[in-house]
């Protein structure tokens, strides 16, 4: 059963304006394929974006090929952090030159942004809330239960909803969000976008 409020309210307020007097309410099971298919709408989409952490407010740009399995998220100064999705990989080049790289599912990104972009399977829903037009759907892997939590946060626009940003809980509690902004739909992006620079 979807328990409301629980792990993720402390991170559902900081996501919404402290002035609004909206409630937050529970939601329930028959939001998810308004979720499901306001992701799988997502194609090629390029936005730019707000991302803030307890620490530091930064801005960026996004670029996304879904079905294609690229990612491409581009942080400005300070952070300069350079993300890149390409298949099942997903390389993060830190602003000071730092490499990792991962598995694309194993991360908040494989979620939002993968080709099947369904809320079921590998993928638990932890907590459903609304508040105003915004909704909210906490979730997490069943696979990897410890590895963080991610809230989606859509517009319940009409008549298909809109992905307008996501928080994530990491498994230390930390908790960062992104709020997407400028949303384009549609085009080609360059494969050269999805290509992982150079590094000494």
């Amino acid at each position: 059963m979807v328990r409301f409020l629980g792990l993720a309210l402390a991170a559902l307020i900081m996501m919404t304006a402290p002035a609004s007097a909206q409630k937050f309410r529970q939601g329930d099971a028959t939001m998810l394929p308004k979720a499901e298919q306001a992701l799988q709408q997502i194609n090629v989409m390029q936005a730019d974006f707000t991302f803030q952490n307890v620490a530091q407010f930064n801005t960026g740009r996004i670029y996304v090929d879904r079905l294609g399995g690229k990612m491409r998220m581009e942080f400005d100064s300070p952070l300069n952090h350079l993300i890149i999705a390409n298949g099942a990989r997903v390389d993060f080049i830190g602003g000071n030159g730092t490499v990792v790289n991962t598995a694309t599912q194993s991360t908040p990104l494989g979620l939002i942004f993968g080709r099947t972009a369904r809320l079921s399977g590998d993928v638990k829903v932890l907590e459903i809330a609304a508040k105003g037009q915004n909704a909210y759907i906490a979730v997490g892997q069943r696979s990897k239960p410890k590895q963080g939590k991610v809230i989606l946060h859509f517009l319940q626009t009409s008549p298909i909803w809109t992905l307008h940003g996501w928080g994530f809980i990491d498994p230390e509690g930390r908790y960062t969000k992104t709020i997407l902004k400028n949303v384009r739909h549609g085009g080609e992006l360059p494969w050269t976008l999805f290509e992982v620079p150079e590094t000494n």
